[in-house]
């Protein structure tokens, strides 16, 4: 799915855990570059605005505090939230890479305990073209 350009993919496991994966690049949708965003991708300040921009998206879900960390070189943001009526849990983790963003993200029901998040967010590879 394309949607104000952030596409977006989704699966269902047979465990009922829903996976998703999507793409914005950030000098196409936000006037963005590379080069700015090197001067803020490590700031909490930037991280907190990833947050609340996901947050406002996502209204029907109560997030906690989002963490600045290092996948290879490139910064990363993880998050998570509960769905507020459901309960389910949403596992976040965001990749910038130069301009483009990458957000993988695993929904698993309440009360459920799976390790297969951890699996999906280790999966990740970076395949130049």
């Amino acid at each position: 799915m394309t949607k104000n350009g952030i596409d977006s993919y989704l699966a269902k496991g047979k465990d009922s855990i829903k996976y998703s994966t999507s793409f914005v690049d950030y000098k196409l949708v936000a006037n963005l570059d590379s080069a700015t965003l090197a001067a803020v991708k490590d700031s909490q300040a930037f991280a907190d605005q990833l947050r609340k921009g996901t947050a406002s998206a996502k209204t029907n879900y109560t997030f906690g505090p989002i963490t600045i960390g290092k996948w290879n070189t490139y910064t990363t943001y993880s998050l998570s939230a509960t769905e507020n009526t459901t309960k389910a849990t949403l596992w976040m983790r965001l990749i910038l890479i130069g301009s483009k963003m990458y957000t993988l993200a695993c929904l698993v029901p309440a009360n459920f305990i799976t390790q297969n998040n951890e699996v999906f967010f280790g999966s990740v590879e970076v395949a130049k073209r």
